[in-house]
């Protein structure tokens, strides 16, 4: 239904949609294999957003077509009883809740010693805490050995010499750009695993951009909708860059997570004294009325009080995240934003609650 519904949005707005495989020609054309034949398209500017597709890291690779991934686990014929998957990163970890809350038996085997490194701790250990009580079992910090298939069973043997047999593996290792055939290396356009890009959205190839999950910059919706906003206001003419400090970082677990701005670790590396406000939500009104009073909202400030970052676990974190990115671009004050009026009782009062600490 929705593609359907931008087939006819793109129709009314006159935008010719050819379906079929494309590569490029050279630095300013390309080519369209359709089942009616080749199409040669010359072109001005070009933006390419081929998005990503899923990583089988070793020993998954070679089993590929006896596995699932975040691609493909909604086309499973039924739904497992048990199910072992691997990575325990954003994906990893909303998969496992949502197959959690089907009644699914979930154990998770993360080769890091810890889940979501790159996110504050503190809070993490609260999602963990939750994710456990509902029954998810974690592998942290180990490598697996081998995999087995007996029947409908599939197996995983840990290099600790445990084995965690289940209905399905769902790979969730990470994921890489989707480049196949695109042939780049005619249209000048430089990559690795990813296409580099610098600032505003230009390839190596001035004439040709690359948006969302393909440059590997911010691999989110919101993100690459808002790159091809960036992407097409250049193309006429303004200088428009991404700031990936002021993307929300949204993760829909149970219970929520989200952040936006710089974190305590990039703090840290930049050797910036930073200050922290926090504010729990069992202390909240309407959470206790709600019975949803797992979680907090931490918030960072430089020692002038500026804004630099925040976190929230639980509640409607992913709703409440985004007063805090407007917080963190116009480097407002706590001073600034303790001023507003916060609606009472809601769960946006988190955000008063910690700027008052």
């Amino acid at each position: 239904r929705l593609r359907n519904s931008l087939e006819k949005l793109f129709s009314a707005k006159k935008i010719e949609i050819i379906k079929g495989k494309a590569y490029f020609d050279s630095q300013k054309s390309v080519i369209v294999e359709t089942d009616s034949g080749k199409i040669k398209l010359d072109f001005d500017q070009a933006i390419i957003a081929t998005g990503t597709k899923p990583l089988y890291p070793p020993p998954f690779s070679e089993y590929k077509n006896m596995l699932t991934d975040s691609d493909y686990v909604f086309d499973l014929p039924k739904m497992p009883e048990k199910m072992t998957i691997i990575g325990a990163g954003v994906i990893g970890l909303e998969l496992a809740c949502f197959f959690n809350a089907m009644s699914c038996q979930i154990e998770i085997v993360e080769l890091m010693n810890e889940i979501l490194p790159f996110y504050d701790q503190q809070l993490v250990k609260i999602l963990k805490g939750s994710m456990e009580k509902r029954g998810i079992k974690f592998h942290l910090g180990v490598k697996t050995k081998s995999l087995y298939f007996k029947g409908n069973k599939k197996a995983v043997e840990l290099e600790n010499g445990e084995i965690i047999e289940s209905d399905e593996i769902l790979v969730a290792a990470s994921r890489k750009a989707e480049l196949n055939d695109l042939k780049l290396e005619k249209a000048k356009v430089e990559y690795d695993r990813w296409i580099k890009v610098s600032p505003d959205l230009k390839t190596s190839n001035s004439n040709i951009y690359a948006i969302g999950d393909v440059n590997g910059i911010s691999l989110l919706a919101h993100s690459a909708e808002r790159q091809g906003e960036i992407a097409a206001e250049n193309i006429y003419g303004k200088k428009e860059e991404f700031d990936s400090n002021i993307v929300p970082y949204c993760i829909y677990t149970w219970p929520e997570m989200a952040s936006v701005g710089m974190s305590k670790k990039e703090a840290e590396l930049k050797a910036i004294k930073v200050n922290f406000k926090r504010a729990y939500f069992q202390g909240l009104g309407r959470a206790i009325a709600s019975m949803n009073t797992e979680g907090l909202c931490q918030i960072m400030t430089d020692e002038n009080g500026t804004i630099l970052g925040a976190q929230i676990v639980g509640g409607p974190a992913t709703e409440i995240i985004h007063l805090l990115a407007i917080a963190v671009k116009l480097k407002l004050n706590i001073k600034t934003l303790s001023s507003m009026i916060f609606a009472h009782p809601t769960m946006s009062e988190i955000i008063k609650e910690a700027l008052a600490k």
